[in-house]
């Protein structure tokens, strides 16, 4: 360049307020979700806990009805499910049924999974393995050093980022669900 002619406007994206940078500036992410992604997130929780009878159509009737995350599908009764459109009480029977079973079952992989708050290639594979080979504590309380990383199989330098990120983000995500981290890990 050799000279300007005329300046550039003030850049008008992202608009202020509704977006904001991750920590190294590189991705730009929504402060607030949509009630279409938050479906989306719900939906794919289900799935991957394995709570049948949980389809998108249904995951949008409870959004709409206010339930907005994991902590309040496990708190779901028969009641506040038969107040909603197209359902019953044998069908909400049913997904009571699945979602305690789910509840019971699930492993602290299965929630970490499930909580989609890895990224980068980080996957139920590269998760087992950290579960695996790190403790609970690690997991869940210590300091989160890059370090505890380091000589875990199929974890490489690429890898170690995410997961750092991702396992701090987990933390949020489980205490904002309740989830009880008392739970088997594997």
């Amino acid at each position: 360049i050799i000279e300007v002619t005329k300046p550039n406007k003030k850049a008008d994206f992202p608009p202020t307020g509704t977006f904001e940078w991750d920590e190294k500036q590189i991705h730009i992410m929504a402060k607030t979700s949509s009630d279409s992604q938050l479906v989306r997130q719900l939906h794919y929780m289900a799935t991957q806990l394995s709570i049948d009878h949980m389809g998108p159509s249904l995951v949008e009737r409870l959004v709409n009805k206010g339930i907005d995350s994991l902590e309040g599908i496990f708190a779901l009764d028969i009641n506040t499910l038969c107040e909603l459109e197209r359902m019953g009480e044998k069908s909400a029977t049913r997904l009571l049924d699945s979602i305690a079973k789910a509840k019971s079952s699930a492993t602290l992989l299965d929630y970490m999974v499930a909580s989609g708050c890895f990224e980068g290639g980080i996957g139920r594979e590269k998760l087992e393995k950290v579960v695996s080979s790190l403790s609970k504590d690690q997991l869940l309380v210590s300091p989160i050093k890059k370090e505890i990383f380091d000589n875990i199989d199929m974890i490489g330098p690429k890898s170690i980022p995410h997961l750092h990120s991702g396992l701090s983000s987990f933390r949020k995500w489980a205490k904002k669900n309740k989830i009880n981290t008392a739970t088997k890990s594997r």
